[in-house]
């Protein structure tokens, strides 16, 4: 029986529980067998969810999706197949294309499937199909692939189909809008600005002469490049964001900077247009592009403002946030850094002091440091502390103060810097968190979990650890397991074999071992070895579990079975449907059958047919009532009968109910 379960230290596990009666020299004793299967429970669980998942994202896919077997017999298919068909799965599982298309259609597909296997690898063609649901006809990209077991041999095809309709349509509107565009070509080659056309994977398809001269190719040549052929990487990072912009269907006119690979600066006014390939300016093929050089001019402009916009460029793409603080405390520039991480405008921060926006239990511990700085006494200082946010969050930051002396040497002004520290202590938290979680579940954990170096010697164990040994943590750790004679010296090698294998990055286990406790008392564990690395050290995980019940209960076990074997008495065991599930070496002697002749029979066979059918068949009502007693006639295999005297007795699980006979004869 699957049965839930409660450890004693109240854990929920689930169990199987086997329990079975036997009659030893005259006395009823009761069998039990008890396997933990949470582990297994939960990859069932986990398989049906997956299950689940799976069919759920196969049935809710777009695309069609059909399985069929190597003779072309469908296994499956989506609700998108069946739209094709005009049928639901159940209908289509078990037939073939000819159930459902003309011959010669079915004899295109069976030939793609042919094709896909004699391959061995994905196949695919292109078709058009008419839904059988709405007479509704597109043109389907079908992908097949043959499947393949284990062994290589091939055990069915999966397909899969796209319908691709409109985007052949806009192929062929595209190379229609092309033909036209040819017709400009030659007016366009003496335009003196620079004219090109792009494709949606931002590949150049037509450039006039201005811009081939540019780029030092010929119309042959410029074909499927793109600006990483003619640019270093970051005037394409900047090319390919603007490109990006107008390929969802943005205008765009805008200065832009091109640097070339000999590091040459030209200034371009670039006007960019997506192109549309459907009435509504929906659909976007590519972008054509206009670029006029406009960098003498641009020079001039940048001279007049180079030095402040040096400055602020900065000062406002610092990674941190930067502050220019006069002596009472006012953040008289800021920039952008500062205003994200603390959520004020420039402006707005102009008109408050730092202490405004710092957390409470951090102003004194600041505001002292600041006036020694103001003093002169320190020449800067470092400290974290916490900000305030607009919104109310605490911000944890590193802050860094120093000073712009004067020409006297006197603080003229004073400087902050601030790195915010937030999401570091949020993971500092978090990591003490996670490490408080796994320490727990370590000491509570129900087996014996302990961590050793390669060596052997103990680093840690939990409360089952030390329970299981005897000794308490501080006698364990750093002692090695050797020297304390947890095990007797007949186990080392085996015990040094599997430090070897961890030694090799080699997990071991289950293995038997008998542990010496510290009182002298022996206790038989199963121990599994896992090496890990915890801060790029290399230890090994070992759990240890007591069997030393459990080896009882197999050695009673095994006695029981042998006494019932060896027995002179016909000993059988028959469940409620009166089948046979053991009988002992008495009774196959007697009745002159082999063990595989028997299990899994009516107990019928060996009765004869002369007996009073009344009486045979009160056996079994009698005996789930108490026992049953009386002389029967039997019947061996060779047809020959013979009188015996049977008594039977039920045999009960824990909670009293029937599970089967025993009939002693």
């Amino acid at each position: 029986d699957d049965l839930p379960h409660e450890t004693a230290n109240g854990t929920k596990i689930s169990v199987e529980v086997i329990s079975n009666v036997y009659l030893v020299v005259n006395k009823e004793v009761i069998q039990f067998n008890i396997r933990d299967i949470t582990t297994r429970k939960k990859k069932e669980r986990a398989l049906r969810i997956s299950e689940t998942h799976l069919r759920t994202l196969v049935q809710s896919f777009p695309d069609l999706i059909w399985l069929k077997d190597p003779d072309g017999v469908y296994l499956s298919c989506n609700p998108m197949f069946e739209r094709l068909f005009g049928a639901k799965e159940a209908d289509i599982v078990g037939k073939t294309d000819y159930n459902f298309v003309s011959r010669e259609l079915a004899d295109f597909f069976r030939e793609n499937d042919l094709k896909a296997i004699a391959a061995g690898k994905p196949t695919s063609n292109e078709e058009w199909v008419t839904f059988a649901n709405d007479d509704r006809r597109i043109y389907l990209e079908t992908i097949k692939t043959p499947l393949f077991d284990s062994e290589g041999k091939i055990i069915g095809v999966l397909g899969t189909g796209r319908d691709i309709t409109e985007r052949m349509q806009v192929e062929s509107k595209l190379r229609e809008a092309l033909v036209e565009a040819q017709r400009f070509r030659l007016a366009l080659d003496h335009v003196s600005a620079h004219i090109y056309i792009k494709d949606s994977l931002f590949s150049y398809v037509y450039a006039n002469k201005k811009t081939l001269g540019l780029f030092g190719c010929s119309d042959r040549e410029l074909f499927g490049c793109n600006d990483s052929h003619f640019f270093p990487s970051n005037t394409v990072t900047r090319l390919r964001e603007v490109d990006s912009r107008v390929l969802q269907g943005v205008e765009t006119a805008e200065e832009i900077d091109i640097i070339d690979f000999e590091g040459g600066r030209r200034v371009y006014w670039e006007i960019k247009a997506p192109i549309f390939v459907d009435s509504e300016c929906k659909i976007v093929w590519g972008l054509v592009g206009i670029s006029t050089d406009i960098t003498e001019r641009k020079l001039t402009e940048d001279r007049l403002r180079e030095s402040e916009e040096r400055f602020r460029a900065i000062f406002n793409q610092a990674p941190i946030a930067i502050a220019l603080i006069d002596m009472q405390g006012h953040p008289i520039i800021s920039n952008l850094p500062l205003s994200k991480m603390l959520g004020y405008s420039s402006d707005e921060l102009t008109k408050m002091k730092f202490t405004e926006f710092t957390y409470s239990e951090d102003i004194d511990k600041d505001m002292n440091q600041f006036n020694d700085l103001l003093a002169g006494k320190i020449s800067g200082y470092n400290m974290e502390k916490r900000y305030i946010h607009k919104n109310g969050d605490l911000i944890w930051a590193n802050l860094f103060v120093t000073t712009l002396s004067d020409k006297n040497g006197m603080p003229g002004e004073i400087i902050g810097m601030v790195e915010d520290i937030t999401e570091k202590k949020r993971a500092e938290t978090k990591l003490r968190n996670s490490e408080e979680r796994f320490k727990i579940l370590f000491d509570y954990a129900p087996d014996a979990y302990f961590l050793t170096d390669l060596k052997g010697s103990i680093i840690d164990g939990n409360f089952a650890a030390v329970k299981i040994m005897g000794y308490d943590n501080n006698e364990l750790i750093g002692k090695d397991f050797f020297k304390l004679k947890l095990i007797s010296p007949n186990q080392f090698s085996k015990a040094n074999a599997l430090l070897a294998k961890n030694k090799l990055g080699q997990a071991t286990g289950p293995d038997e071992f008998v542990l010496n406790k510290k009182n002298g008392s022996k206790v038989t564990v199963e121990i599994s070895t896992y090496p890990v690395k915890i801060q790029d050290q290399s230890i090994v995980l070992g759990i240890a579990r007591d069997i030393t019940e459990r080896k009882s209960s197999e050695k009673e076990i095994t006695m029981l079975a042998h006494s019932l074997k060896s027995i002179n008495e016909c000993v059988s065991i028959t469940d409620l449907d009166n089948k046979i599930i053991f009988v002992n070496e008495s009774f196959l002697k007697t009745y002159g059958y082999k063990i595989n002749e028997l299990l899994g029979r009516n107990i019928s066979v060996v009765r004869s047919q002369t007996n009073e059918q009344k009486m045979v068949a009160e056996i079994l009502p009698a005996t789930i009532l108490g026992a049953w007693q009386g002389e029967l006639l039997n019947r061996r295999k060779d047809e020959s009968e013979f009188p015996i005297y049977l008594s039977t007795t039920i045999i009960k699980d824990k909670d009293g109910q029937p599970l089967g006979l025993i009939g002693v004869a």
